[in-house]
């Protein structure tokens, strides 16, 4: 039988890009028995050299996954389980603002062969070696920032990595604006909930 637990939350901050701060009010939602589970590795960008641990992320990894599970997908009947956590040393990701204008290509050119079939991967790069975007989303992959993490740019970027596109309501969690991005529509959560059961089929 599921179990719902409503919380409130207030203060998100809101950007696909360099952003600005809005506020927003969302609804934490805790289930038991979901049926849409996806396991994510989480996976930690760092440069080469030796000098830098993944500890310089300060990720509480439960808590992160805790929080887009119910901010953004419990109520949706999907789960995001944990699963490894790595580190990827890859100087041409870290330093991705050398790459202005290509990020996505990079991106995915980097990690396609660290990238572990039948998961969601999750990559971590810090916000100051960035000039201008917050995440981005593409074959069962996203590159979120750091300071971008706890924002609804996960959640839509997530979206992005199983294959939904931008939309132009700004109530959406896919929607192009700087806006309270809160909500999935049903053709989407058809899609999403498509993809991740590919994804469990491997």
């Amino acid at each position: 039988m599921k179990t719902l637990s409503l919380i409130f939350i207030g203060i998100l901050l809101l950007s696909c890009s360099k952003g600005e701060e809005n506020v927003s009010t969302t609804e934490l939602i805790q289930m038991e028995n979901i049926e849409n589970k996806l396991i994510v590795d989480i996976i930690y960008v760092l440069p080469s050299g030796g000098f830098y641990t993944n500890a310089m992320y300060k990720l509480d990894e439960v808590q992160f996954l805790n929080y887009l599970n119910e901010g953004y997908f419990h109520k949706y009947n999907i789960e995001l389980i944990q699963g490894e956590s790595r580190d990827f040393i890859n100087d041409e990701l870290f330093n991705l603002r050398d790459n202005r204008y290509k990020e996505t290509e990079v991106f995915l050119d980097q990690t396609a062969s660290f990238h572990k079939k039948g998961k969601l991967s999750i990559f971590i790069i810090k916000r100051d070696n960035i000039l201008a975007i917050a995440g981005i989303g593409g074959e069962d992959r996203v590159l979120i920032t750091d300071k971008f993490l706890y924002t609804n740019t996960t959640a839509h970027e997530i979206g992005h990595a199983l294959g939904l596109s931008h939309v132009s309501e700004i109530d959406n969690i896919m929607s192009t604006k700087k806006n309270e991005r809160r909500f999935f529509k049903d053709i989407q959560l058809e899609l999403l909930k498509g993809r991740i059961n590919q994804l469990s089929s491997f």
